[in-house]
């Protein structure tokens, strides 16, 4: 390894209005090893700040393996297998190598030595891990083997390369077929209960005495309707759960009908609108009547 980047501080003197400053300031290593994991093809970035460099100084990047290359040397690439993917920042506080386009091959330790005279030179050393890119890949084509309920097929896949081959994928439908494989005899007890509870909170929501005079039966009955209707709307969810947005959806599209029923309903016991800011200014909304 030629020495000719080194610096050497045992020559170097200062002078500061005619005083002779003996300690000479090396450069300290600031930067903590890190252990970096990158994406394939993507850029590998490994920083380098070291305290007190000098312009003078040069940072040495090599890659640490059993014959050991050197990177770079201040802003300059050495290694031709680095020449175009390479990219070294060089800074007053250190430097920074960018390597592109990151190979498997990429992997290993990468050391960034400050190439001054002397044994004990500042230094650090990183470690870059390449993992694989998820996987991406669409169907073109399947065949289907097997129940309803359990599907699996051969089917040829290709990613965003035109690149294909033969996968087998299976296919679970969600439902209480698949939970009584796991619950057994639990599940159809749960959901007759459950369906039980539905007929019977019906059966109590219809029951009206039937005074067909009464100006406020079609308001009462929708409220009666109101909790039955929310309840017998989740039981899609039960069955198919994939239909849970959907039933979310019903759910709140019942409510806000239900709450504007009850809006209705209250402003004609009250007698309408004109009535209830007349008795605004009389007696405020909420006083007791005895209080008015």
């Amino acid at each position: 390894m030629s020495e000719d980047y080194l610096y050497n501080y045992g020559s170097e003197e200062t002078y500061s209005e005619d005083v002779f400053i003996g300690q000479v300031y090396k450069p300290v290593m600031i930067q903590k090893s890190k252990n970096i994991k990158i994406r394939l093809s993507h850029t590998i970035l490994l920083p380098c700040t070291v305290d007190r460099l000098s312009e003078a100084v040069q940072i040495l990047w090599t890659r640490v393996v059993q014959e050991i290359v050197i990177i770079a040397i201040g802003d300059k690439i050495i290694a031709t297998d680095y020449a175009k993917r390479a990219d070294v920042t060089v800074t007053e506080n250190g430097s920074n190598l960018e390597i592109q386009n990151a190979k498997k091959d990429d992997a290993g330790k990468y050391k960034c030595e400050v190439a001054i005279d002397g044994d004990k030179r500042p230094e650090v050393v990183h470690t870059v891990s390449i993992q694989d890119e998820p996987e991406v890949f669409k169907i073109e084509s399947f065949d289907f083997i097997g129940s309803s309920d359990n599907l699996s097929s051969a089917g040829t896949n290709s990613d965003g390369c035109n690149n294909s081959d033969e996968r087998n994928v299976e296919f679970h439908r969600i439902g209480p077929a698949s939970l009584y494989r796991l619950f057994g005899f639990t599940i159809p007890l749960i959901y007759s209960i459950i369906l039980l509870l539905v007929i019977g909170l019906w059966m109590y929501a219809l029951y009206f005495r039937p005074f067909t005079t009464d100006p406020f039966f079609i308001h009462v009955l929708c409220l009666q309707l109101s909790p039955i209707t929310h309840i017998t709307i989740t039981l899609p969810a039960l069955l198919s759960p994939p239909t849970a947005p959907l039933v979310s959806l019903l759910q709140d599209i019942v409510s806000v009908f239900s709450m504007l029923v009850f809006t209705l309903f209250t402003t004609r016991i009250l007698g309408g609108v004109d009535q209830i800011a007349k008795l605004a200014t009389t007696c405020p909304i909420g006083t007791p009547p005895l209080c008015c």
